[in-house]
């Protein structure tokens, strides 16, 4: 089903009186738009074959399009990827865990996916004046959609 057909189906048929629906999704050049494109087809998670993530933009256009009544509010996070620059090391294979949602990611999906990984990781961060190495593109957003 249409991502906005199941929001108005929600809100004009399954919301409760005073309800709200909660969308949270991620700018169109974050961490995880960059990396859900690149690894689509892959069924690596948290992006598995199939699953459709929400950029802020594609949310806003339904929202303001619908005429509903809503709130937004939005964060950046840092995440400090120094870890990656020594590829055997546990914290390195944990952190790849961690962003793929996958214990022992290297061994469920092969050292060669887990060198990609990292590599796209590596690719997409900035190496910061105190030697960290960062990942800093990372704009999120909730917006809560009530009925109008």
């Amino acid at each position: 089903m249409d991502p906005e057909e199941t929001l108005r189906y929600c809100l004009e048929k399954e919301l409760a009186n005073n309800g709200a629906i909660l969308v949270s999704c991620f700018a169109e050049d974050s961490f995880f738009a960059r990396y859900q494109k690149e690894f689509h087809d892959t069924g690596i998670a948290p992006f598995p074959k199939g699953y459709v993530t929400f950029t802020i933009d594609y949310i806003l256009e339904i929202v303001k399009r619908n005429n509903w009544r809503y709130e937004y509010a939005e964060g950046i996070w840092q995440q400090d990827i120094s870890v990656l620059e020594k590829p055997d090391s546990r914290e390195s294979k944990l952190l790849i865990d961690f962003n793929s949602h996958t214990i022992n990611f290297e061994e469920v999906r092969g050292k060669e996916m887990a060198e990609r990984v990292r590599q796209s990781m590596l690719a997409l961060s900035q190496l910061k004046p105190d030697g960290r190495r960062v990942i800093d593109v990372n704009k999120y957003a909730a917006v809560l959609i009530y009925r109008s």
